[in-house]
């Protein structure tokens, strides 16, 4: 059962310059190349959205076993503080990441609402961290629809229904990571 049973949970602050680290890093990505690579080739995804992926997990059947890709390596020093601002809230005794990732929701463009399928997603926590969003950017969850503001996590249950809208001119970027505790 998923550990967060409600809706959208603001987590808390982010410190800004770690946000900014990141993004600059991302001006000149080529998101194409790294959305070739990724394991997540959902269909609500295809036309809509580019991911690179740093974590994921092994098999859709557990979320015990995950694997970091490459692109790690070169993003890792940027994101590993941000995860590691927000993971105190959850108090685990041995907490792990299952994914980390970056979704590049194009602008103008719609994520269909959706429940993540696979007992990978069960258990661990779904945070957001929003990089790139404005006010016209949308996160659905069931009826209710949210801002995602920048500087700020959030957790989502991604058990229910959920989905974005991007009324941007620019394309939405956030980083996605799922938390569990080990022990």
């Amino acid at each position: 059962m998923c550990n967060f049973s409600g809706k959208i949970k603001e987590l808390g602050a982010i410190p800004i310059e770690l946000i900014e680290n990141l993004t600059t890093k991302l001006e000149n990505i080529d998101w194409h190349l790294h959305d070739a690579l990724k394991p997540n080739k959902h269909g609500v995804f295809i036309g809509t959205t580019e991911h690179i992926v740093f974590k994921f997990p092994t098999t859709i059947d557990s979320h015990l076993s995950s694997t970091f890709y490459p692109s790690w390596n070169i993003y890792g020093e940027l994101i590993q503080p941000i995860i590691d601002h927000i993971i105190p809230f959850y108090e685990y005794e041995k907490g792990e990441t299952m994914s980390i990732m970056l979704a590049n929701l194009l602008s103008g463009k719609t994520i269909a609402k959706h429940i993540d399928g696979g007992n990978a997603h069960a258990v661990p926590h779904k945070i957001h961290v929003p990089l790139i969003t404005g006010p016209k950017v949308e996160f659905l969850e069931e009826d209710d629809s949210y801002y995602l503001k920048r500087g700020f996590a959030y957790e989502v249950n991604n058990l229910i229904l959920h989905g974005v809208i991007n009324g941007e001119d620019f394309n939405r970027v956030h980083l996605i990571f799922t938390y569990y505790d080990a022990a």
